[in-house]
């Protein structure tokens, strides 16, 4: 029993130590939450602020949104007669219009067809 009894001094000893660091432990606890707590009371603040100024405009606000459209013009035609392969003009899938993909009209045509301008008789 001997082995115990030496241990006794040298726990008394880290227990007085961690006594004395206790409260430096706890200063910095208390000074990181105290900061906490600041922060958190000027972000408060802060939305207050915003919310009242929102409150006590009576200006409406006004948003533009821009929207691009494409510009068309009435020269400006594709022609898919000469992707094609085969014979006489004919895809190579054996059709007989001129596009190598099966297309059988123009996808900008058929698109914007009623934005076109209707000849009048």
């Amino acid at each position: 029993h001997k082995k115990g009894k030496d241990m006794l001094p040298l726990f008394l000893l880290l227990k007085m130590k961690f006594a004395a660091l206790l409260p430096f432990i706890l200063g910095g606890i208390a000074l990181i939450a105290g900061k906490a707590l600041l922060i958190g009371k000027i972000a408060l603040v802060l939305s207050l602020i915003i919310a009242l100024k929102k409150l006590l405009s009576h200006q409406k606000a006004v948003t533009y949104e821009i929207v691009s459209h494409p510009h068309h013009s009435a020269s400006h035609e594709v022609h898919h007669d000469t992707y094609g392969g085969g014979a006489a003009g004919g895809d190579s899938y054996g059709g007989g219009h001129g596009g190598g993909w099966g297309r059988s009209s123009n996808a900008q045509d058929m698109a914007y067809s009623s934005y076109k301008p209707v000849a009048s008789q």
